[in-house]
């Protein structure tokens, strides 16, 4: 199974925990590369609910909880 797969299925609720921590100590022995963060993250992506929101009518009403880093830059 490549990694957009075992992603999906992770994130689909197919993977037992076990399997789940079997995979990251995989990922985490081998290292992982570029085509692991792409893959897991065109896996996301696949299953994200978008989230519209106008800055223009009010900026407090989003909240940030990815923890970009508090830049300043007032970014999401």
């Amino acid at each position: 199974m490549n990694t957009f797969e075992t992603v999906a299925d992770m994130l689909a609720g197919y993977l037992s925990e076990d399997e789940i921590i079997a995979q990251f100590t995989t990922w985490e022995t081998e290292g992982m590369s570029v085509d692991h963060v792409v893959s897991g993250a065109r896996a996301m992506r696949e299953v994200m609910t978008p989230v519209s929101f106008d800055s223009a009518q009010d900026d407090r009403s989003l909240i940030d909880t990815c923890g970009t880093g508090g830049s300043g830059l007032t970014t999401i």
